[in-house]
């Protein structure tokens, strides 16, 4: 069964994204289309807005050659804390966890971060998950200073 997204602001706002995404990449619209397995012609119509009903599979595809995901693309983020998603710890993320009493929800969102240079998570060093710990966290802190 196909899913697709419908034609109105979210679909312009999806090229917007797609477009952008591309050009952070560093890929022409060729090599795009070439990595993703779609013709030149169609993923054109996506970026400009003019295509109609893109199918869930080909904006995979794209995400896969634009080294993001879905949710990204469609300008939407995923609710970790409602989420039963099964995410897995790399072995220094666990132990800087136990070491600072990091909760669980902070660690998933930690390690579903992505690795843009496709490494392994697990070659990331305790003092660099550490500090990004204490990144995402301040943004926390000050999103909750900014509330009150």
């Amino acid at each position: 069964m196909a899913y697709f997204l419908s034609m109105d602001n979210s679909t312009q706002d999806l090229g917007k994204r797609i477009r952008s995404r591309r050009s952070e990449v560093g890929l022409t619209i060729d090599q795009l289309a070439q990595e993703a397995k779609v013709s030149k012609a169609y993923l054109s119509q996506l970026e400009n807005g003019t295509s109609t009903k893109p199918s869930a599979s080909k904006l995979y595809d794209i995400a896969i050659a634009l080294e993001t995901n879905m949710a990204q693309l469609l300008g939407k983020t995923i609710p970790i804390e409602n989420s039963n998603l099964h995410v897995e710890i790399p072995s220094n993320l666990s132990k800087i966890a136990k070491r600072f009493g990091i909760d669980d929800l902070m660690l998933k969102r930690l390690a579903m971060i992505q690795n843009r240079e496709g490494s392994s998570l697990d070659i990331v060093s305790e003092d660099k998950w550490t500090s990004l710990w204490l990144a995402v966290k301040q943004i926390d802190e000050s999103k909750d200073v900014s509330k009150n």
